[in-house]
């Protein structure tokens, strides 16, 4: 969907579900952040095309000018998760990296009592969720059924686990609201992207990533993590 696109810096603004990534996208856009967080960014990015999910079709990119000058990606570190996929490496994201001359990711990494708020007030509902016998069950084993299996099969195993029913977007969110408190589990998931990024750039890819994270107070005021 991107084999014409050509970009001279790309900036993935990525983090998990409901950390705040659209938040600094807005941010970024609006050319309002400040300190060290600003000197990770060219100085003209306000200006920049704002990439999200809406957009991976392609659709967007169609109409750009070529080559583009700059992208803002909104980019979601679940989406191997919530898509089925093995990992990063077959999904969008990788896409786009190899069509860039140079790539700034911002990883964004939230207190876990801050990520477990934003994700209740931002695609919960406000509610916290209670766990009912066998009511996350099935979700959590399908998901990790299809980690291992070919792609050309996962839309059956999918079928076959949960028959005529498409998981939602919501779905995802109440596995992930227990998923984040497993002990460890998001923190591999930041190691796989880790070693996604160094492999990327071990391949010749100019890739400088960052860890940041907003005030619990205050996600207009953004620090980068040492």
């Amino acid at each position: 969907m991107f084999e014409d696109l050509h970009i001279d810096h790309l900036v993935v603004v990525t983090g998990p579900t409901s950390s705040g990534k659209s938040t600094l996208q807005e941010l970024i856009a609006a050319d309002t952040i400040n300190g060290e967080m600003r000197s990770l960014l060219p100085k003209n990015i306000s200006g920049w095309f704002q990439l999200c999910h809406r957009d991976y079709d392609g659709s967007l990119v169609s109409s750009m000018d070529k080559p583009v000058k700059g992208i803002v990606l909104h980019y979601d570190m679940m989406r191997p998760f919530k898509k089925f996929l093995p990992g990063y490496e077959e999904d969008v994201i990788t896409t786009l990296i190899e069509r860039a001359n140079k790539v700034t990711v911002l990883i964004i990494k939230p207190e876990m009592d801050v990520l477990l708020d934003q994700l209740k007030r931002s695609e919960l509902g406000g509610n916290g969720l209670k766990k009912k016998p066998g009511g996350l069950g099935l979700r959590t084993a399908m998901t990790r059924a299809v980690q291992f299996i070919p792609p050309g099969l996962r839309k059956l195993i999918k079928k076959k686990l949960s028959p005529d029913k498409k998981l939602t977007v919501t779905d995802f969110n109440e596995v992930l609201f227990f998923k984040y408190q497993e002990e460890g589990w998001l923190d591999e998931w930041f190691r796989k992207l880790d070693l996604y990024l160094k492999e990327k750039a071990d391949a010749g890819y100019i890739i400088d990533h960052h860890y940041v994270r907003s005030s619990p107070d205050d996600m207009t005021q953004w620090e980068v993590l040492k």
